[in-house]
């Protein structure tokens, strides 16, 4: 017995310090970090939409929309009353269709965000590897892009196509930096189908590229950009450029940053924004500031968020933040790359700490301070609802309280109410807000709650005439037309 003893645990000795146990351990936590992510993440979110927390701005939107292209059909959103590709220019739903061949609703859309999201670890594992030549080190550095609070609070804001950067923008940053060239190609292809407005981190890698690697390359990537957001902005959407920029757009900014600078630096110092660039780069632990370069393709996207008069823009809790964090997170490997091998350990420890340490001041995590709560999802309000919403015939048009929205838009019309009786937050134009909208006349199906809130009532008793109330429960009404 002791002698089998001895052996096993010689062998488990060799073993643990054969090359190929040193390659495994790393490998497995990456698997092991990526999958725990993936999987909370997801069943978070929708575990939170099960539950009703979500609502028509913006996951409904964008689930009516790839409902609508898996069936081949324009995707002109009832519940904002836009076609989606003229609200935002996001040829990326076509990528998102065919999964509802197969599972269409927005836990479909919630499920690939976590993917999407969790999947840029792998690439920064794969780029700090090649940097440092050391596998532990490149896990460190993929735990620390699942800890930041700008990617893992990123999930929890509905759905967005943007959750494509969690993979794109990673994908073209290694094949700039790597010179793969393919991977390039894939991750900017990509990057520039998720939004009109890509140009902001497409056209310094474009650079980039064109300064340190290959000025043709580099300049055909910018070209595409500045080209894709033109045929977004001023061929699709058909609006110009810069309506979040104060001042009276960017011209405008840019006279009053020469002709008035003090107003312009009091804007720039308001809201916060100072704190905002500080929650972006605390993360890094400033290791990052070894590699300049990297730090300035994110440094003008940084500046387009601080700029905007858009507040979600410039809070970490939205998803414009995002799109930023791939070039700080290489920039931290490549000033760490630079540094002496017996140096380097030091540096990886300060941005896991760093990492942790802001993690637990701003990220979702149960260890956080302000964590995401568990949904109850078999609240008896929850069941109630969907009892209710399963005696409505699925080519029904209707019209529900807003939270039910994203749970009935595989349909070609579903409206949040009071829409379309009364135009609220609906359509392009504002001056036909508190109007009534013809296909009001078309509504078979009216759910509300029970306990309805002063406006909502107000709305509901201008309308309640033409509707019977046809089933009810201790939370909710289900209402239909008279005359149908």
């Amino acid at each position: 017995m002791a002698s089998s003893l001895r052996l096993l645990a010689q062998f488990a000795d060799r073993t643990s310090r054969s090359d190929a146990c040193r390659r495994f351990a790393p490998r497995a936590a990456l698997v092991a970090a990526v999958s725990w992510f993936f999987i909370w993440t997801a069943s978070r979110t929708v575990s939170i939409h099960d539950a009703f927390g979500t609502s028509a701005y913006d996951i409904g939107i964008f689930d009516q929309a790839t409902w609508l292209l898996s069936r081949f059909e324009v995707p002109f959103v009832t519940l904002n009353g836009m076609n989606s590709l003229r609200d935002h220019f996001q040829p990326v739903l076509f990528l998102f269709a065919p999964l509802y061949w197969v599972i269409p609703g927005a836990s479909t859309l919630l499920v690939v965000q976590a993917g999407l999201v969790a999947s840029g670890a792998v690439v920064v594992y794969f780029f700090a590897r090649s940097r440092l030549q050391n596998e532990w080190f490149a896990f460190a550095f993929s735990a620390a892009w699942l800890l930041n609070p700008a990617v893992s609070r990123f999930s929890f804001e509905n759905f967005h196509p943007d959750a494509m950067y969690g993979l794109s923008v990673p994908l073209a940053l290694y094949g700039a930096v790597e010179r793969k060239w393919r991977v390039f190609a894939i991750g900017i292809f990509l990057t520039l189908l998720v939004k009109e407005d890509a140009m902001v981190i497409v056209v310094p890698i474009g650079l980039w590229v064109a300064w340190r690697s290959d000025r043709m390359k580099g300049s055909l990537t910018v070209v595409a950009s500045v080209a894709m957001t033109a045929i977004g902005f001023y061929v699709v959407q058909r609006e110009r450029l810069g309506d979040r920029i104060p001042f009276g757009g960017p011209w405008g900014f840019v006279k009053q940053t020469f002709t008035k600078p003090g107003d312009v630096s009091k804007y720039l110092i308001g809201d916060n924004r100072p704190f905002y660039i500080w929650q972006m780069l605390a993360p890094f632990g400033f290791v990052l500031i070894g590699a300049p370069d990297l730090v300035m393709i994110s440094a003008f996207v940084l500046a387009a968020n601080i700029v905007s008069n858009f507040w979600y823009q410039f809070n970490i809790e939205f998803h414009y933040s995002l799109i930023a964090v791939p070039a700080l997170m290489f920039a931290a490997v490549a000033s760490t790359a630079k540094a002496r091998v017996d140096q380097r350990k030091w540096l990886v420890g300060i941005v896991c700490a760093c990492t942790l340490w802001t993690s637990v001041l701003w990220s979702p995590y149960s260890f956080a301070q302000r964590p995401i709560p568990r949904a109850i999802v078999s609240d008896p309000r929850n069941i109630a609802a969907r009892d209710i919403m399963g005696r409505v015939p699925d080519d029904a048009v209707v019209t529900v309280y807003h939270v039910l929205s994203t749970h009935m838009s595989n349909r070609r019309e579903v409206y949040f109410f009071p829409n379309p009786f009364r135009v609220f937050y609906y359509g392009p134009d504002p001056a036909l807000n508190d109007t009534r909208r013809p296909e009001a006349d078309s509504i078979e199906y009216v759910i509300l709650p029970v306990l309805k809130e002063a406006v909502v009532e107000e709305d509901w008793r201008r309308v309640e005439a033409e509707f019977q109330l046809i089933e009810t429960n201790a939370y909710w009404q289900l209402f239909k037309r008279t005359d149908s």
